[in-house]
């Protein structure tokens, strides 16, 4: 193990993967619980578990590890007393963190089960150097993505160091027996892992702040947009729905709205259907008299679900949030069994929470009742809870907290 770091670290080097990150050190500060999450989604199923945390242990400082910046208003606005940290894939940037930054229990949010496996990841030099600091390092909400590497080093670090990861956990909880058993068939220790129960039902979204909207008029909210083909099927509902309810609007939140080029095309896409359109950036309390809304910000999703007549969310990603409102949510096909929250929405269409719209007059249809039905009950929701106070037994249990 020892010497294929070595060489692996050396290849990193010659292949550009060197560089010197500098953080600036607190040693006089008591060992912090440090959390990687690479989304916000991710991050807002383990909220319940860092408040309950929290609670148990107020004075361990909370550190908040992502790749992406320009999540940390969001992670800071939940959590002001937080340290936020910008990461990137280098081992010179996890070994220069851990160095500086005194850490008791590190904690990874549902995907970085084995190298390279998911969209977004961690690379094994985070668990390394946590492991050499002589932090506890626990996978909350596992899952497992069968992703392929994407390149020649990905899969060079899946290979050597694909079972020294799952050692280096000293907890692992999954969504489900299925990844646990696989787990176990590549060499995890079965002591080590936990099923208990998806951390995502625990997280109600806290009282948002009410976005630009549309005075009386009934709005249909599209959540979690990704492409082409979603939009334009969107539209194509929306046309029908609009046959019927001429006054109604469409409140559109594309994935990543920080990358203004899908934002622009989605706008374009609007103009060439004769749509008129207001920016969330621009319109903020406002009343709107625009046909659509494009939330181009993070943290206003929550607050239109919350003033819905009705939902829509995008392929692959978390029907559960709208449903916490009542809403009555649709999606459309071409979901990937592979992401874990496909399993959430065929549980959620079994009970009848969610329906599948394969084509526009459908979805036109389906949203046209929804409007004019009251909310649905979803207090079934509550059966799938408790993970989260199953997962703080379980760091009780090893002395963790």
């Amino acid at each position: 193990m020892k010497s294929r770091w070595l060489l692996y670290r050396t290849l990193e080097r010659l292949t550009g993967g060197g560089h010197k990150v500098s953080f600036e050190a607190d040693k006089s500060a008591p060992p912090a619980l440090t959390v990687y999450a690479s989304t916000l989604g991710e991050f807002n199923a383990i909220s319940p578990f860092l408040k309950a945390f929290h609670a148990r242990r107020p004075r361990t400082p909370i550190n908040l590890l992502s790749e992406h910046p320009h999540y940390f208003p969001s992670f800071e606005k939940a959590w002001p007393q937080a340290r936020c940290f910008a990461i990137d894939a280098r081992s010179e940037t996890a070994q220069a963190f851990f160095k500086t930054q005194r850490t008791g229990i590190f904690v990874l949010a549902e995907i970085p089960l084995l190298p390279h496996d998911a969209p977004a990841r961690l690379p094994f030099a985070w668990l390394h150097y946590a492991k050499q600091s002589g932090a506890a390092i626990a996978l909350l909400n596992g899952w497992l993505y069968h992703e392929p590497p994407a390149c020649r080093m990905d899969r060079l670090e899946r290979a050597w160091f694909g079972r020294a990861q799952l050692d280096h956990f000293d907890l692992i909880t999954v969504q489900d027996e299925t990844t646990r058993d696989r787990l176990i068939e590549l060499g995890a220790s079965a002591s080590r892992i936990h099923v208990p129960g998806n951390l995502k039902f625990d997280f109600t979204p806290p009282g948002a702040q009410r976005a630009p909207l549309f005075s009386e008029r009934p709005v249909v909210v599209a959540g979690s947009m990704n492409n082409m083909p979603e939009y334009h099927l969107l539209l194509d509902g929306f046309a029908v729905l609009r046959t019927h309810q001429p006054q109604c609007a469409l409140i559109i939140a594309p994935r990543h709205p920080e990358n203004t080029t899908r934002t622009d095309a989605l706008c374009a896409l609007l103009a060439q259907r004769g749509l008129s359109y207001a920016l969330a950036s621009q319109a903020r309390g406002q009343t709107l008299k625009e046909d659509c809304l494009v939330l181009d910000t993070l943290g206003d999703l929550a607050g239109c679900y919350r003033e819905a007549a009705c939902a829509h969310v995008g392929i692959n990603h978390t029907v559960l949030e709208p449903l916490r409102f009542g809403k009555r949510v649709t999606v459309s096909p071409g979901w990937e069994p592979r992401y874990p929250s496909f399993g959430l929405r065929t549980r959620m269409q079994e009970e009848g929470l969610v329906v599948e719209c394969p084509d526009a007059k459908t979805l036109g249809q389906q949203w046209l009742w929804a409007i004019d039905q009251a909310a649905q009950d979803t207090s079934l929701l509550s059966r799938f809870a408790g993970g989260s106070a199953r997962t703080l037994h379980l760091m009780q249990a090893a002395g963790w907290v």
